[in-house]
């Protein structure tokens, strides 16, 4: 986590490939001061290219892409997931 202005920011990264729902939950992100979108993926392998650009906390991911989700976020090693 990065601090900012005394407090501690999570730094997230957002894999979502429907644009409205994209667009809501960066909207609640973007609407908490503890929280950053630092990367945006549509679609895991997205998700794994910017593993080694982005560095964060916290990745949001869409449940439908579940299925390989798992493996791939193990491998990035010390990430919290939430799935929806």
């Amino acid at each position: 986590m990065s601090e900012q202005a005394g407090t501690k920011l999570i730094r997230v990264m957002l894999v979502e490939d429907h644009l409205d729902f994209k667009a809501l939950i960066e909207a609640l992100l973007g609407s908490q001061p503890d929280f950053k979108i630092v990367a945006q993926a549509g679609s895991l392998a997205e998700a794994g290219a910017q593993v080694a650009k982005f560095g964060f906390d916290l990745v949001v991911l869409d449940l439908q892409q579940r299925s390989k989700a798992l493996s791939r976020l193990r491998s990035w090693s010390r990430l919290a997931a939430i799935t929806f």
